[in-house]
């Protein structure tokens, strides 16, 4: 997942999921820009933006069968699963991120 903006990953978590029929929302502060995206499911009419809700993390973690674990070696989260490609490992503080990384790995993968 090198050099891949959050919108990206975010993008392909979603396709990992299976979530179809999204929109892009930029959240926007007076003129300026925040560096936050969420996306809109038509079919659900939810916000889903699993790097800032646990819920929404939890439930891609569930949906894609995602083991996270803390590693007390390096002190982070360790977030695995499997794809038709093999197993994938991601390192991270925040257990959220962790779980997205990998998720984005396997919509790469599709």
């Amino acid at each position: 997942m090198k050099n891949k903006t959050d919108k990206e990953i975010l993008e392909l978590a979603a396709k990992a999921a299976r979530h179809s029929g999204i929109q892009l929302l930029i959240v926007y502060w007076g003129s300026k820009e925040l560096e936050r995206y969420d996306f809109y499911l038509e079919k659900t009419r939810k916000l889903w933006n699993p790097s800032a809700d646990d819920g929404d993390s939890r439930r891609l973690q569930e949906a894609l069968k995602i083991d996270l674990v803390w590693n007390y070696i390096k002190e982070c989260w360790n977030a695995s699963g499997f794809h038709g490609a093999g197993w994938i490992e991601v390192d991270d503080s925040d257990p959220k991120r962790a779980v997205l990384l990998v998720a984005a790995t396997i919509g790469e993968n599709l």
